[in-house]
């Protein structure tokens, strides 16, 4: 299974609670959009389970939210310089 087949499929704790969707990977961890947090696990925690991914374990939500709100401010950090960019008109 490659690093790219765990995006986008739903994620699930333990006891089959619905955590969020995959949306992400940063290294070694995957980032799960879970309402409107974003939770990093590292992926030696989470096996496919049919369509669906599974966290194996206990989760630390806290350590999880500081992960995932790690790559958010990192990855919407990049976003930003598309700003400058608005009012051109790139033919779309």
């Amino acid at each position: 299974m490659t690093n790219e087949s765990y995006l986008c499929r739903f994620v699930l704790d333990g006891t089959g609670n619905k955590l969020g969707e995959s949306i992400a990977l940063e290294n070694d961890v995957i980032i799960i959009k879970s309402g409107n947090k974003y939770l990093g696990v590292p992926l030696k925690h989470v096996e496919e389970t049919g369509k669906t991914l599974t966290v194996k374990g206990l989760i630390d939500f806290t350590k999880a939210e500081e992960m995932g709100e790690h790559w958010r401010k990192e990855s919407f950090h990049a976003f930003d310089g598309a700003k400058k960019c608005e009012g051109k008109n790139d033919g779309l």
